[in-house]
């Protein structure tokens, strides 16, 4: 298997188009943003066609990856309440901006 098909890469990649603006507002510039990459953009997705936990996928994936654990700042950040109480809202943004979007649809 090298990866989900077509039909879920473009879904995916709709969905963090929808997810990933609201959790980086959410942020306010508090961790850096690397923006959105495809699977086949990281070491382990070039050579799958995707990564492990999306390769079987038959509905949209996304993986969110916050922060650099080897960043200093990122590092710190992370381990405050303040800091996982804002990752946790940001990634709540997101998932309630895609729903928001996907009620809009229907």
């Amino acid at each position: 298997m090298t990866g989900p098909s077509q039909i879920v890469i473009t879904a995916s990649h709709h969905a963090a188009e929808l997810f990933h603006p609201a959790v980086a507002a959410a942020l306010r510039g508090e961790l850096s943003d690397a923006g959105i990459k495809g699977d086949s953009k990281t070491g382990i997705g070039s050579k799958q066609g995707a990564l492990t936990g999306s390769i079987f996928s038959k509905v949209p994936a996304l993986t969110v990856e916050m922060c650099v654990l080897t960043n200093t700042h990122d590092y710190r950040f992370i381990r405050t309440s303040a800091g996982q109480e804002a990752m946790a809202h940001a990634l709540l943004a997101g998932v309630e901006a895609d729903k928001f979007h996907d009620d809009k649809q229907h």
